[in-house]
């Protein structure tokens, strides 16, 4: 550590949301390092006054706000709530097209943007944010919790191979994609299991468009005749948790139309297991040939896809269901392939922790004050 410094966190920490969770891992890594930290706590989406926060969080929202330098991961239109003398935001996107009133709200309250992927600098670049206002510090795990030897889950299945995606029911994760191309290459003869862990479930007269009615979804797929099995875990869960439920998968499938970053997926890597991905997104910062099965897809109209956002000219990945299927299938019967792509994701995912992204924001932070 270079000087300790005095920092405030705006964003919201009671939610399952990945916003919320790198906020309070970040902090956590900041506060680690011997940094003086404050947080100011809002509510955001899936906002719970009962979410669990460690209890050196529950602490730092006790202290006295600093003004020195205030961070936020939130939504932009909120940027007006820091009061820092030096004001960062920390912010992912996944179309190709930022809202205009995002933009515009970070040229106007930000000193500083920290992205998490080459992607989406390049996101803020064609949206004009200066080069010199952007920065990639990436994402990481806690290595303690998610490791090759974590204890592996129970789960309601007795296939000896299991597929798992983790994924919010929007649209932009593709579930559809991946449940018409495991119902199309499995059935119940074969011995595999998909399970999809979701934090919450969309109710129909609530859905946004960028939303996934998952259930009836899973419903469909599941009455077809000779349909493969399926378990559906649609629950929060601590991130003490879900290191379990990596380890006893064999094989991560997240055939997203746009990742920001894919920090699921890193942390399968972390638990070595391989990952079935779209070749295209923020993931492709860490995903490659030898850690992964990429997925071919064609670039789409982002359409109803795009988060606060309407714009035409937004485009997306449309993955390939055919080479979903077939990668699918590799990953099901090809086990010295699978296991060697696993041991090249596991020393991929060593360069990415939270210690080592902390102290990335740290060093940006310290050349923002001189």
């Amino acid at each position: 550590m270079t000087e300790c410094l005095k920092l405030n966190f705006l964003g919201t920490l009671r939610s399952p949301t990945s916003w919320a969770h790198v906020t309070r891992e970040m902090i956590l890594a900041l506060d680690e390092r011997g940094h003086d930290l404050s947080i100011t706590n809002c509510r955001g989406f899936l906002h719970d006054n009962d979410f669990h926060l460690p209890r050196r969080l529950r602490q730092l929202m006790d202290k006295r706000r600093h003004t020195d330098v205030e961070i936020a991961f939130d939504y932009p239109p909120n940027y007006h709530k820091l009061i820092g003398e030096k004001r960062v935001g920390m912010l992912v996107y996944e179309t190709t097209v930022l809202p205009p009133h995002w933009r515009d709200a970070i040229l106007e309250y930000l000193h500083l943007l920290v992205v998490p992927s080459r992607f989406c600098k390049e996101i803020m670049k064609t949206a004009g944010i200066d080069d010199q206002m952007v920065e990639i510090i990436p994402y990481g795990v806690r290595p303690d919790l998610f490791r090759p030897d974590a204890p592996a889950a129970t789960l309601p299945t007795c296939k000896s191979f299991t597929f798992l995606s983790v994924a919010m029911p929007h649209k932009r994760k593709a579930l559809d994609i991946l449940l018409e191309a495991y119902c199309g290459e499995f059935s119940e003869r074969d011995d595999v299991c998909l399970v999809i862990k979701s934090s919450y479930e969309t109710r129909s007269h609530r859905r946004r468009e960028w939303e996934l009615e998952l259930g009836p979804m899973l419903n469909e797929f599941s009455s077809r005749p000779d349909a493969p099995e399926i378990v559906h875990i649609c629950e929060p869960m601590p991130s003490e948790d879900m290191p379990g439920l990596y380890a006893a998968c064999d094989c991560y499938v997240q055939p997203s139309r746009s990742e920001g970053f894919g920090l699921a997926i890193l942390e399968a890597f972390a638990c070595c297991k391989s990952a079935i991905v779209t070749g295209y997104g923020g993931h492709m910062q860490f995903c490659n040939e030898s850690n992964a099965y990429l997925l071919e897809y064609s670039i789409v109209p982002a359409g109803e896809i795009q988060y606060d956002h309407d714009s035409p000219d937004a485009l997306i990945a449309f993955p390939k269901t055919d080479h979903l299927r077939a990668l699918m299938r590799s990953a099901y019967a090809d086990a010295s392939t699978l296991q060697e792509k696993s041991r090249n994701a596991l020393k991929t995912a060593a360069d990415y922790t939270w210690m080592a992204a902390a102290e990335k924001l740290e060093q940006s932070l310290v050349r923002l004050k001189e």
